[in-house]
């Protein structure tokens, strides 16, 4: 028994329906997902630049071979 065309019809109707559907669904999934992201790094690299100014007088002194000197609680 072959298909009638209107069956067929439907059929890939639903099917570009269905694929259009998901498409636009994973699209706004996918924005805010990435902003989420974005900020995340960001964040990453604010912590990491604060990390490194803490560290980089310390090493830099550990590296010319100076010796470390205490004022309060900070090691200069």
């Amino acid at each position: 028994m072959i298909a009638q065309p209107a069956i067929v019809e439907f059929l890939i109707g639903i099917l570009l329906g269905a694929t259009v559907s998901i498409v636009t669904i994973q699209t706004i999934r996918w924005i805010p997902l990435t902003e989420t992201r974005l900020a995340n790094r960001a964040l990453a690299w604010e912590r990491g630049r604060n990390v490194l100014s803490i560290l980089e007088p310390r090493v830099t002194r550990a590296a010319l071979g100076l010796t470390f000197q205490q004022v309060g609680n900070v090691l200069m």
